[in-house]
């Protein structure tokens, strides 16, 4: 069949037909533009798997920005040959770490130029139309008051928003991070992003005590806890939280970093 029967067969006939189109030994740009113009990401997700299909530049580009929101686009993209690097170079910015992995292995990039990058991004990111709370936060922060202890009295007064606010101005990590680190039932994640933001040991236990009373789940202060937590937060030297807390800017995998962290002297 020719580009325009194929053409005409994807506008006019069912998925079925759109799928055994995607896998043919040759895709023209023609007709994989018609394929994905049909907007269905089984048969988008099919045709960047056959190396036979071309795609323009244009579409490659397109497709790329819709793999920002479906996940299943991103690693047939990244696998294709035809992958210009500055479009795997912009993918890096919201792939998942496996496959920011797969492009340093494939594409001559920078690790470091890369991850300043991500980091850069995430903090834009964080700064993007900030709340009330995030302007009171910011306000503290110009008067010159102690964010710590604003932040122990804001947990105090039951404001956990501006509690927060504070904390992602002072750790510079995204709001679903923070709000992962205050309610995790461990409290390793507040131990280490306070120590490497420089609260003393005294206002970590403040605020760790507070924290867990403000959880939907809250119940009685286990004081065995507590204590496992402060030998925790002593045991983790600030050199080490700071790079863990990097991590966290740059990378959403929460858990692993704190698996790997390596207690300093």
């Amino acid at each position: 069949m020719q580009d325009e029967d194929l053409i005409e067969v994807i506008r006019h006939r069912t998925q079925e037909h759109h799928l055994a189109i995607s896998v043919r030994r040759t895709v023209s740009e023609e007709v994989a533009d018609a394929l994905v113009e049909t907007g269905d990401e089984s048969v988008i997700t099919t045709l960047l798997k056959n190396s036979g299909a071309s795609l323009s530049l244009a579409t490659m580009k397109f497709l790329v920005e819709e793999s920002k929101r479906v996940d299943s686009f991103q690693e047939p993209i990244l696998s294709r040959d035809d992958l210009e690097p500055a479009l795997a170079k912009h993918m890096y910015l919201w792939v998942s770490a496996a496959l920011r992995k797969f492009i340093l292995d494939n594409f001559e990039f920078d690790q470091t130029v890369l991850d300043d990058l991500l980091e850069k991004t995430a903090q834009e990111a964080v700064s993007e139309t900030p709340s009330r709370s995030d302007e009171l936060a910011k306000e503290i922060e110009s008067e010159g008051l102690g964010l710590a202890n604003m932040m122990i009295r804001a947990l105090k007064d039951g404001e956990v928003f501006l509690f927060e606010a504070m904390f992602r101005r002072l750790t510079g990590l995204r709001n679903i991070l923070i709000k992962r680190i205050m309610f995790e039932p461990g409290g390793e994640g507040l131990a280490i992003a306070c120590k490497a933001t420089g609260i003393s040991a005294k206002d970590f236990s403040t605020i760790y005590v507070l924290s867990r009373l403000s959880s939907p789940e809250a119940s009685a202060i286990d004081n065995g806890e507590t204590q496992r937590i402060l030998e925790f937060y002593d045991s983790v030297s600030e050199r080490v939280a700071k790079d863990v807390l990097t991590r966290w800017r740059r990378d959403v995998d929460y858990l692993k970093a704190i698996r790997d962290l390596t207690v300093g002297p």
